[in-house]
């Protein structure tokens, strides 16, 4: 479970279906998927203050920290 907390405090904002540590499903898994390696690789090549405008979460960069702001507010 911290594992899988600690992916989103890194960056990831959803889930993956495919049993690794970033399931939507609690299973306890430590597996470190293919596709959670690529996210990862994908989120710390981006240069720093990058504004990910594709998102969904509306990930914008704020005093050098990504920020999400809330949605439905």
């Amino acid at each position: 479970l911290y594992l899988h907390e600690f992916g989103h405090v890194v960056g990831f904002a959803g889930h993956t279906n495919d049993g690794s540590v970033m399931d939507a499903i609690a299973n306890g898994s430590s597996t470190i998927s293919s596709t959670t390696r690529t996210v990862i690789n994908g989120l710390y090549s981006l240069p720093i203050g990058y504004a990910l405008t594709k998102s969904p979460y509306n990930i914008v960069p704020k005093d050098g920290m990504m920020v999400i702001p809330l949605m439905n507010r």
